[in-house]
């Protein structure tokens, strides 16, 4: 599924949405879930190109690879992406406003792009490389 348009789209399912590949490339607007009782799961990657993804008080569980040059937005205390591997090449990981939990349990991979941590609980159970010219 590819979420393009500026307009918000909800995501709606009970209790759990699956998707293969979830991609958001948007210019304006956000993605995420319609209330707090609809998980996502993707079972392939997962993109933000551009744009953001809402956790909301939901879990995101993605079991393939991610990447984020978007905002990946936990802007909720009780909201969780659980991933496995992240290519971060800018964006914004977490809130500005609410700490939710986003746990890496894979490698996470930060490029040369302008990313940046929000306010949230970051954890990563693999490694961490980062690019040579990134502070």
């Amino acid at each position: 599924m590819i979420f393009s348009r500026s307009n918000n789209p909800f995501i709606n399912g009970t209790p759990t949405e699956t998707f293969y590949n979830l991609s958001v490339n948007k210019s304006g607007g956000k993605v995420q879930p319609i209330d707090n009782l609809t998980d996502i799961t993707v079972s392939n990657n997962f993109v933000i190109t551009s744009g953001t993804f809402e956790t909301g008080g939901n879990t995101l569980a993605v079991t393939g690879n991610s990447t984020i040059g978007g905002t990946l937005s936990t802007n909720d205390a009780t909201g969780i992406a659980n991933l496995n591997t992240v290519a971060f090449s800018g964006g914004i990981i977490g809130s500005s406003t609410n700490t939710g939990t986003v746990n890496i349990g894979g490698t996470l991979i930060v490029s040369a792009g302008d990313g940046t941590n929000g306010r949230v609980k970051l954890n990563v159970a693999g490694t961490t490389s980062r690019a040579a010219n990134r502070p």
